[in-house]
C-alpha cells in the first residue's frame, strides 16, 4: 500500500499573503517547474511522503 494525497490547494488558507509567495516559489523550485507545481496543487498528480 502506498500513501499519497491528491492536491494541496487548502495548504495556503491560513498563510499570510506576505509569506505565501516565497513558500510557493520554494515549492515550485523543489518540484521543478510552475506547471508541475500546479498539477500537484490541483490533484492531477499525487504527492507521496
Amino acid at each position: 500500500m502506498i500513501r499519497a494525497t491528491w492536491g494541496f490547494r487548502k495548504l495556503f488558507l491560513n498563510v499570510k499573503h506576505v509569506d505565501d509567495i516565497p513558500i510557493r516559489r520554494k515549492i515550485q523550485q523543489y518540484l521543478g517547474s510552475r506547471p508541475t507545481y500546479y498539477r500537484y496543487m490541483n490533484g492531477q498528480l499525487t504527492l507521496t511522503p
